[in-house]
């Protein structure tokens, strides 16, 4: 497994984004809920409270995740690139013969596919 990730501008800056709202509003909120529960009484038969444990659980993992691909993420310079060869953030047109209908797609690292966006990864 390679330990980098190549990924374009925008979505490191997508990521960086995301990243930052659980810092800050996603963990402080989290902590409000927890307080909110924990304020209900005994913790031990407290199902709120265990929730609002787990989706911190949940949270804290979501972070981690993106730091560590943030960590080995690579941009990706495509100024060097072959003009005359598919590669990552080419854009293809593609024709289905039966029904002569053209789809475009951008071809992207697996952790920028996202088929709904033309996006799909090599």
């Amino acid at each position: 497994m390679t330990n980098f990730v190549y990924l374009s501008k925008e979505r490191i800056r997508e990521l960086e984004k995301e990243l930052s709202e659980m810092k800050t509003g996603g963990r402080k909120a989290m902590a409000e809920r927890i307080a909110e529960a924990r304020s209900h009484g005994d913790l031990s038969e407290n199902a709120e409270y265990d929730a609002a444990k787990e989706e911190q659980g949940l949270l804290e993992l979501r972070i981690s995740k993106l730091e560590d691909l943030l960590s080995r993420a690579s941009v990706i310079d495509i100024t060097n690139m072959p003009k005359d060869q598919a590669h990552i953030l080419s854009t293809l047109t593609v024709k289905n013969l039966n029904n002569a209908k053209t789809y475009k797609y951008m071809l992207v690292s697996p952790e920028e596919a996202d088929i709904d966006k033309g996006k799909i990864s090599i």
